[in-house]
């Protein structure tokens, strides 16, 4: 299949059961019927065991407002799924 965009040939990878097409040139990234579900269901199982798995903050731990550094945050399932070598 040839990229809508820059017509050059799509290449396929296979990441945690879904296949994606996508483009080296312009990293464009096209999904079959049903991939999309996919994807988006399993960010949300995802937030949801994050979310089930984070501390409830009392107020005085909200007080605390001195700028910090930037942490990196862990690799998301998306961030990890579109990560292209």
């Amino acid at each position: 299949m040839k990229c809508p965009v820059d017509s050059r040939e799509l290449l396929i990878t296979h990441r945690d059961g879904i296949e994606l097409d996508y483009c080296p040139e312009c990293r464009g990234v096209w999904f079959d019927r049903g991939e999309l579900d996919k994807v988006i269901e399993r960010s949300n199982e995802q937030l949801r065991t994050t979310l089930a798995q984070a501390a409830p903050v009392t107020r005085e731990e909200r007080v605390d407002y001195a700028p910090s550094k930037k942490k990196k945050k862990p690799g998301s399932f998306l961030s990890d799924l579109l990560e292209f070598g």
